[in-house]
């Protein structure tokens, strides 16, 4: 049993507990907490889970921001686009870097109608919740909407954090609040419609929120190489640009460092030491790939016999193990097939119509076939013929 002397009794009883915050208050200390950062940097894990008629898909995005208020200065990175403003100058660029980025001049990096224009296809985990607040934009309204309100859905939340529940749009939204300084640490989108057939959707957006309040900024937090990009003024140029692979032939090779279907085995195609190297991105399900197959591996054989320096790998995108042992099986080949489980590199190549076949001479990229052709092959080994003086009709 707990014990108290009368002094300590009676200073228990005199001490005046603090009021809950009301709703009113909740909203406003939410809003002034944002209002007041200068610095702030935050990595968003976000989880999505979309269930159709009981069947349901997952995806994961992973995004980093980085803001400071004083200096006018904001970086966001996600999977595929890097966006960087300072000095008045806003830079947007796909990533692996591309041959172009899109240059605004004269704004302010901050200014969220700017943000908006240079990051193609804005997405709604960019604005919410934290940076709409940072910014100051419209969006902030969800927190001062009517529809705010305290929780009940999380029964288990630490004493030290608060969630509330409100409306964005057609989104349901949960915020779990940290108490003593107002700063959002999770969020939870539900969405509810249908399918043009009347199947019943369900979307479930699950945001982790990891913030900080950095002293001081990495000399790279706001860097951009530019270095081998031309600017451009529209998004539709950036994007174009970066999703032609006519654009590589004649940059360095980007990095190839995958695992083997066979083995196991890591191959970084930097340390081969073949004067050629030959990419071929394939999937199972792609027609043309499956009646080039064929002309590859004859392809490898001419090369092979004849002792030419040429090493040749298919990359298979972002199939299952089994899947693809089943049809090198079935097909009986002898090429050795690279697995890029998470697509990065053919992201990388660009290699969004397949079959797609990279030449690669001294490291640097020389030509790149899409598509499948009853004479490819010939136009395959005139890139040889040009990089290592052989020619082309020799048969093994």
């Amino acid at each position: 049993m707990l014990m108290l002397c009368p002094a300590a009794l009676v200073h228990a009883q005199q001490t005046p507990q603090a009021e809950p915050l009301s709703i009113s208050q909740w909203q406003q200390k939410i809003i002034d907490t944002y209002k007041d950062l200068d610095r702030y940097k935050v990595h968003k894990t976000i989880k999505i889970t979309q269930t159709i008629d009981a069947v349901s898909q997952h995806d994961q995005v992973d995004l980093d921001i980085a803001l400071d208020r004083t200096n006018k200065q904001i970086m966001v990175q996600a999977d595929r686009l890097r966006m960087v403003g300072k000095d008045k100058i806003l830079r947007t660029q796909m990533v692996p870097a591309s041959t172009s980025h899109l240059h605004m001049d004269n704004v302010d990096p901050l200014d969220p109608a700017t943000i908006q224009k240079a990051w193609p296809m804005f997405p709604v985990w960019l604005w919410v919740p934290d940076l709409s607040l940072y910014l100051g934009t419209e969006v902030q309204l969800y927190i001062k909407s009517d529809d705010f309100k305290f929780s009940t859905r999380d029964t288990k939340l630490p004493a030290s954090q608060i969630e509330f529940e409100t409306q964005l749009g057609g989104l349901k939204m949960y915020l779990t609040v940290i108490k003593e300084t107002g700063m959002i640490q999770k969020v939870l989108l539900l969405a509810k419609n249908q399918t043009p057939e009347g199947k019943p959707v369900t979307t479930e957006m699950d945001y982790d929120i990891k913030f900080s309040q950095p002293e001081s900024w990495d000399a790279k937090t706001f860097a951009m190489d530019v270095t081998n990009s031309k600017p451009v003024q529209t998004v539709s140029q950036m994007i174009e640009d970066a999703q032609s692979p006519k654009a590589l032939q004649g940059i360095d090779a980007p990095p190839v460092v995958l695992k083997t279907l066979k083995d196991n085995k890591t191959v970084d195609i930097a340390k081969l030491g073949s004067k050629v190297i030959v990419l071929d991105f394939w999937a199972t399900w792609c027609g043309p790939c499956r009646r080039a197959m064929p002309e590859l591996i004859e392809f490898d054989q001419w090369a092979k016999g004849n002792k030419l320096d040429v090493a040749v790998y298919t990359v298979n995108i972002e199939e299952e193990k089994q899947l693809v042992q089943q049809f090198v099986d079935q097909q009986n080949m002898t090429l050795p097939v690279l697995m890029d489980t998470d697509s990065k590199v053919t992201a990388a190549y660009r290699a969004y119509s397949i079959p797609q076949t990279v030449f690669i001479v001294d490291g640097k990229i020389q030509r790149i076939f899409q598509g499948f052709s009853p004479r490819v092959a010939d136009e395959w080994r005139n890139v040889v013929n040009d990089a290592l003086g052989v020619d082309p009709s020799t048969k093994p």
